[in-house]
């Protein structure tokens, strides 16, 4: 479908940036976290037939146990997330998209004592919820503007919800250079909590290198390799960045500190899509570099360790209509 001289997939990788509320690091990158499966990266309402379009996605996962490097323990977590999206087809060629999203953490040590003298957990069953807006507009018939915004609360269940938030922004543009090839900026900031706000400059490309070949950003957070043996099959390779942060409970090992769990998986990935609107997953890799940090509710530095790479399987399901 092409909408005024632009065609659905570049509306589609434009979304990809604009669904990048950068540096939040709230959420796993590509398929495996709120942010991406709340389906902000494929903006419906703008591609198809100007009708109100819904999403819904689910998403397991679990990362293996493993031990850390610079302490003695093992860590391990399970996660699973579900996110509701809506976009709003305003105007001829503009569009307004809402998602909600949350994810669900449990997180299993063993023998973690380096973090906190006589603690051995760190962190336990954690939440990170996130609503998010975004309008995104065609400016020619090569260019696409977007502006978007956030805000979020990631804590450990107990912890007070004030101090959970966060807030973000993000504005950008792509560029139709061909049919085959887009290119896009955004500049997106995103307040942490206890640490300065993050300003990131966040590149959005795609290439369509054939009609089985693509390769491009993926929500500002990975990079993607994918190929496309038949309508419904698509293998893909997957290289992101995730960073979580949690408030602390005030009962727990740090009171209202804050818990970081920074990582860069690398993954293989296979989906299924039985119909247009329906998206089956399975993915599985490695984070090849894990940290993770604890700070005080001031900020100041409890303790950092790092662990070695861990195994990572993922399951995800989206739907449109």
């Amino acid at each position: 479908m092409v909408i005024a001289g632009i065609s659905k997939r570049a509306l589609i990788i434009v979304a990809c940036g604009s669904a990048f509320v950068a540096a939040s690091g709230h959420a796993f990158a590509q398929a495996t976290g709120p942010r991406e499966i709340t389906g902000r990266a494929r903006p419906e309402a703008a591609t198809q037939g100007r009708a109100t379009t819904y999403r819904l996605n689910a998403l397991a996962s679990h990362t293996f146990e493993t031990k850390l490097k610079d302490g003695p323990g093992k860590s391990s977590v399970t996660r699973a997330a579900a996110g509701f999206g809506i976009g709003l087809p305003i105007a001829e060629a503009s569009s307004l998209d809402f998602d909600v999203s949350s994810e669900l953490s449990w997180y299993d040590w063993k023998d973690a004592t380096g973090f906190v003298a006589g603690k051995d957990t760190p962190v336990r069953d954690t939440y990170d919820t996130s609503f998010s807006a975004r309008f995104s507009t065609q400016l020619d018939d090569k260019w696409i503007g977007f502006v978007g915004a956030d805000i979020n609360s990631s804590a450990e269940w107990g912890a007070d919800f004030g101090d959970s938030l966060t807030y973000g922004g993000v504005i950008g543009a792509t560029y139709l250079a061909s049919e085959s090839f887009s290119i896009g900026i955004a500049l997106a900031a995103q307040t942490r909590l206890e640490e300065d706000a993050r300003f990131l400059p966040v590149p959005i490309f795609d290439w369509r290198i054939n009609e089985q070949w693509r390769l491009g950003t993926s929500a500002g957070r990975s990079m993607r390799l994918s190929y496309a043996p038949s309508k419904t099959w698509l293998v893909f390779a997957d290289v992101g960045f995730e960073n979580s942060e949690y408030r602390l409970d005030n009962d727990g090992s740090t009171p209202d500190g804050v818990f970081r769990d920074t990582r860069v998986p690398v993954s293989l990935g296979v989906a299924y899509m039985p119909t247009e609107r329906v998206t089956l997953s399975l993915l599985g890799g490695f984070n090849v570099y894990r940290e993770f940090i604890l700070d005080d509710k001031n900020g100041n530095r409890v303790h950092k360790d790092k662990s070695k790479p861990s195994p990572v399987l993922a399951a995800l399901v989206r739907v449109s209509f």
